[in-house]
Parts: structure tokens; C-alpha cells; sequence
């Protein structure tokens, strides 16, 4: 492929990136919300409760109950969650940080249902209330989280057991998907699992028409990265939204988290493995390592998935701060994994960029692929560092990152397409040579 063919891959597909941002920016909200106040909304940002004019209920006292009822849901919302936010009444003064028992009852029905059928019973957990100085409304606690919508109605029933005495007012919020946002994302979706599907097809064929030891390292990646792509894309999703039960959600779990290692592996072998032909690059030694780090990281990935859904499918009220030190065990392996898996990629990276410059016959063989992989780990960087700074309640993050990996993959697909007929004639060795995208000795070609 000449230069001018590169920097138009590049163009198009930071233009379909670009308008991936956009349409997402210009979707529905991931989220919709009901705000309520304990006190009522009569007595809203009152300093005190009084029981003459506020309707509600003063959780100051250890025996009032709250109750909140959320109608009209059905399996599109899919999730639906409880979150407090408590006020402080010194707040000019001092902070508050402490830990308070709460109560709570869940319960559900369809419409036309006359009884309520009780989902948890007056369970009891803590809550650690954080308070800054100044801060009149405190951080937001979790109460509850229903992983799936299997009722239209849910009510709620609040007590905080502990006495706090500096406590006024108390505001809830339901929090639960967007109905639309759900058809957008199912669109999307299999959109993109349209188009996988599609490149899956052509790029088999393309290289069945080449003996299998013909292929190159690099397009042997390209058609297992396609394959669990469709994976990523999640073809079960509907499923995961009508049907109840935990088996839709953990496959949907398990072949993202096998998409995302072996993309992880893809990069790892390929920098690592420039300067040397595939011949020489021994398993125990080159590949077993890389398999092992990446192996843990997702078992521990899928066992902190199943942890956290199983217990929130149990109770709806559990936090990890339940199961602290399990959770913590497996989520600090997690990051020791990635801290190892990110000084491998800086070496093993920097060592390609510094050999293409010594050994020109290397250039290129990773110019193309460096400087485009490098371009997506940075982008990936800025919308996940973007994401946790700007918290957006709208498409675009979904949008970006399915539309980021997506596009990349097919990138990959394209450029390490083969770029000839198949010559049975010649030996397998010269097939080699002229099927592969990058090649060791043609490097003015390219």
C-alpha cells in the first residue's frame, strides 16, 4: 500500500470516529431520574421539619419510614437504583463523617396486580456518610440496585436506625435507563454486528484462498480479533434485557472481557515480537509469559463480574464493602496485572520505535501498525479519562468506544488483507512472502 493509501485509512476512519462522537452526543440519555425529599416537596430546602406544613417524614427520628414508589418501568429500562443524599446541618461549621444503619424493604407489582410481592425485607446494612466542611448536601450513598426489571411498580421503605441528630433533610433519587437509549444502543449494536459479520465472511474467504502456512502473524490476529468481535458487539443483548436470569449477563461479560485480553495479547505479541521472524519466538519463552498475565487478569475480571452480580441479584441492597476483602483481593490483582501489562507495552513499544530507527528494514514492518495502534491506545486513553472527569449523561461514550474498536479492527482487516492471487506453483515459503501486508524485506514497497 503507498503512503497516500495510509494517510487515507487514517482520515476515514478518524472521520466515522468523529461522526460516532457526534451522533452520540446528539442521542438520549443513558439515565433517567426522579428526585424526591424526605421531608416533601412543600418543606424543600427548609432548615427545619415542621410537621404542621411538611408532608413527609423526618429521618432524624430512628422509627420514621420513607416510602417511594416508581411506576411505569418495563424491561427496557433495564436496571433500576435507590441513592440518598443526606444534609448536614452543621455544615458551616464542621464535616461529618460517619456510619449509619439503615433499613430497608423492597417490594414489586404489575399493573393490575393487587398485592405487592416483597423483594427484600427490612434488610439491614451500613452506610459510611461523608460530609465535606461547607457542603450542605452530603455524597451520595447507594441504597439499592435492581439488576433487573421484572416488575412495572417497585416500592421502596427507608429507615435509618442510626440517630443523627444533625441530619435535616433527606434526598432521594431513582435512578434507571432510558427506554430509548436502550433501542439505541440495540440498534448500534447490531448494527456493527452487521458489519463484523460481513468482514468475517470476506476476510475468510480471501485467506482460505491461501494454504494456512501462508498466512502472516499479523492476519491471523486480524481474523481472531473479527471473530471475537462479534462477541464484543454482544449479539445476546436483547436477551439480556427480556429474559431473567444471570447466564445472559455473564456470557454478555465473558466474551467482552475475552475480546478486550485478547486485544491486549494482539498488542503485547506483535511489538514484542518485530524484530524477530515467527519462527524463531519460542512458546515457553515468548508467548507462554504474555498468556499467563493476561489468563489471570481475565479470570479475576470474570470473577469480580460474578462476585459483585451474583450478590446484587440475591440482595439488591449489597455494596463490596460487604465482602470487602474478597472483592479487594481480586481487584488489586486486577491492577498490579495492568501496572505489569502497561511497563511491558512502554518497553517492549519504545524498543520497536528505537530498532525501526537503527534497522531500517524494520520501518516497516510497524510504521503502519505502531503509529496507528498508538493513535487508538490514546484515544482510548482521553475518552476513558474524559469519561471519569465528565461525567455525560448521554450516547456518546457507548458510542465511541464501540465505534472506536470496531472501526480499528476493520482497519486491521483491510490493510493486512492479501494482495494477490494465490500461486500454488511457488513454495510456501515465497507465498508467505507475497501474501502479507507487512513485509521484512520490502520495505520501499510500503
Amino acid at each position: 500500500m503507498p503512503p497516500l493509501g495510509y494517510a487515507l485509512t487514517f482520515i476515514i476512519f478518524f472521520v466515522f470516529l468523529l461522526i460516532a462522537i457526534i451522533v452520540g452526543a446528539l442521542g438520549p440519555n443513558v439515565y433517567n431520574s426522579i428526585d424526591l425529599n424526605a421531608w416533601g416537596a412543600a418543606c424543600r430546602g427548609k432548615d427545619f421539619f415542621d410537621e404542621l406544613d411538611c408532608e413527609g417524614v423526618d429521618m432524624s427520628d430512628s422509627s420514621a419510614v420513607w416510602t417511594g414508589v416508581v411506576s411505569n418501568l418495563d424491561r427496557l429500562n433495564q436496571e433500576l437504583s435507590l441513592y440518598a443524599r443526606l444534609t448536614n446541618g452543621r455544615y458551616q461549621d464542621a464535616g461529618l463523617t460517619k456510619t449509619i444503619t439503615i433499613s430497608l424493604t423492597v417490594s414489586g407489582k404489575n399493573n393490575g396486580d393487587t398485592n405487592w410481592t416483597t423483594i427484600v425485607n427490612a434488610d439491614t446494612h451500613e452506610r459510611t456518610v461523608v460530609c465535606s466542611e461547607g457542603s450542605y448536601i452530603c455524597e451520595p450513598l447507594g441504597l439499592a440496585t435492581m439488576v433487573f426489571i421484572g416488575f412495572s411498580q417497585y416500592e421502596f421503605n427507608v429507615t435509618m436506625l442510626t440517630p443523627t441528630p444533625n441530619l435535616r433533610d433527606v434526598y432521594f433519587s431513582f435512578s434507571f435507563v432510558n427506554r430509548d437509549y436502550t433501542l439505541f444502543e440495540l440498534w448500534f449494536r447490531y448494527v456493527f454486528l452487521f458489519f463484523t459479520v460481513g468482514a468475517v465472511i470476506a476476510y475468510s474467504v480471501m485467506l482460505r484462498r491461501h494454504n494456512w502456512d501462508s498466512w502472516t502473524l499479523e492476519q491471523k490476529w486480524a481474523l481472531v480479533l473479527l471473530y471475537a468481535l462479534m462477541g464484543y458487539n454482544n449479539p445476546i443483548y436483547p436477551i439480556e434485557i427480556l429474559v431473567p436470569g444471570s447466564a445472559p449477563v455473564f456470557i454478555n461479560r465473558l466474551l467482552y472481557a475475552t475480546f478486550l485480553v485478547l486485544i491486549f495479547l494482539f498488542w503485547l505479541i506483535i511489538f514484542d515480537g518485530v524484530r524477530q521472524e515467527t519462527s524463531d519466538q519460542s512458546f515457553v519463552t515468548f508467548y507462554l509469559p504474555k498468556v499467563i498475565l493476561l489468563g489471570i487478569f481475565w479470570i479475576c475480571g470474570i470473577a469480580v463480574f460474578v462476585w459483585n452480580h451474583f450478590h446484587l441479584s440475591e440482595n439488591p441492597a449489597f455494596t463490596t464493602t460487604q465482602d470487602l476483602y474478597g472483592f479487594k483481593a481480586f481487584l488489586g490483582i486486577e491492577i498490579v496485572i495492568m501496572i505489569i501489562y502497561t511497563l511491558w507495552m512502554v518497553i517492549v513499544v519504545a524498543r520497536s520505535v528505537s530498532d525501526a530507527q537503527i534497522l531500517p528494514y524494520l520501518s516497516a514492518r510497524i510504521r503502519f501498525f505502531l503509529g496507528f495502534t498508538i493513535s487508538i491506545i490514546i484515544a482510548l486513553i482521553i475518552a476513558i479519562v474524559f469519561g471519569f472527569a465528565f461525567s455525560q449523561n448521554n450516547a456518546a461514550e457507548f458510542l465511541v468506544y464501540i465505534a472506536l474498536l470496531n472501526l480499528y479492527i476493520y482497519v486491521l482487516a483491510f490493510v493486512y488483507l492479501p494482495n494477490s492471487p494465490p500461486d500454488h506453483s511457488d513454495s510456501d515459503a515465497s507465498s508467505a512472502d507475497r501474501i502479507g501486508m507487512v513485509r521484512l524485506e520490502e520495505d520501499d514497497n510500503i
